[in-house]
C-alpha cells in the first residue's frame, strides 16, 4: 500500500518533468509502449494520440489492465516484452 504522501510527490513529480516526447520520436533505439485499455491516468484516447505520434514505436495493449499492467496483468505484460525482444533480435 502506498501512502498518500508518496502518491502526492510522485504525481508532483511527473507533472514538473520535462516533456522527451521528442527525444523519443529521434531516437534509433527500440521502443515500446505497453499500455492498459483503462488507464485513470492515461485514458485511451490520450494514448491512442500518443501511440500514433510515435510510430518508430511497437505498442502491446493491456486489455483488463489500468496504470499498472505490470502488476494486473504480469503474464501478459511479460509475453508483450518477450515478443518485443525475439523482434529486435
Amino acid at each position: 500500500v502506498t501512502e498518500p504522501e508518496g502518491i502526492t510527490a510522485l504525481l508532483r513529480g511527473m507533472m514538473g518533468r520535462k516533456d522527451s516526447n521528442e527525444l523519443m520520436r529521434e531516437s534509433t533505439i527500440p521502443q515500446l509502449f505497453i499500455l492498459g485499455k483503462h488507464d485513470g491516468y492515461l485514458p485511451l484516447e490520450k494514448a491512442e494520440e500518443m501511440v500514433a505520434a510515435h510510430p518508430q514505436a511497437k505498442v502491446a495493449w493491456l486489455e483488463q489492465s489500468g496504470h499498472m499492467g505490470f502488476f494486473e496483468e504480469p503474464e501478459a505484460c511479460a509475453a508483450a516484452i518477450r515478443d518485443f525482444m525475439k523482434q529486435e533480435n
